[in-house]
């Protein structure tokens, strides 16, 4: 089943659910696709009338965060980890671990400088004072999967939890650009600036 234009400005104003097919995704990547184009116009518009330009920007990015959210739940309901739709674009969904954040500095540093050998904390905490967070999410891995995290580190950093991220390809063919930048000078001699705020995707 396709989608049409009434069901995708739907989706905008509903909560994430899934799709009734996966085959549905490939709609919601040609909609990607325009959003962006058109995002990209805006941006191009934007010096004439920012803060205009800026709300609809903002809107438009919260419509693309919409469909990749019922992209993934679709996903992930059919059981797929990626689909590919040839000549249009592909979807995927991905672990991303979760990130360590820092609550309290000061007692982090006190009880890594305790809990680390002085190597270790030396690749964490550079001269001028700063942390490098690649070591210390190194460290903090550690500690917490051995279960050695002392009260301390506890007390001056939380975690984020671990969750799955959508990663979607639109393809462009070579005349793409060609194209979309044809449409766009088309629809800056038809339209005014003014009526620009009520365009819908």
């Amino acid at each position: 089943m396709q989608l049409n234009g009434q069901k995708i400005a739907e989706i905008y104003e509903a909560e994430v659910a899934p799709l009734e097919s996966p085959e549905e995704i490939e709609d919601l990547l040609y909609a990607i696709d325009d959003i962006d184009h058109k995002v990209d116009w805006y941006k191009k518009l934007k010096k004439n009338r920012s803060l205009v330009i800026d709300a609809e920007i903002v809107k438009l990015d919260s419509r693309i965060a919409k469909l990749r959210s019922v992209i993934q739940v679709t996903l992930e309901q059919a059981g797929h980890k990626s689909l590919n739709f040839p000549g249009v674009g592909s979807a995927g969904v991905r672990s991303v671990k979760g990130k360590w954040e820092i609550t309290d500095e000061a007692k982090l540093l006190e009880t890594l400088e305790k809990t680390l050998d002085s190597d270790e904390f030396g690749k964490i905490v550079i001269h001028p004072p700063k942390i490098v967070k690649k070591e210390l999410t190194k460290a903090l891995e550690s500690l917490n999967k051995s279960g050695d995290m002392p009260d301390g580190l506890k007390e001056s950093v939380s975690r984020t939890e671990d969750r799955s991220s959508l990663q979607v390809k639109i393809e462009k063919p070579k005349d793409a650009e060609e194209v979309h930048s044809l449409s766009f000078d088309e629809a800056a001699t038809s339209e005014s600036l003014e009526d620009m705020d009520g365009l819908d995707v």
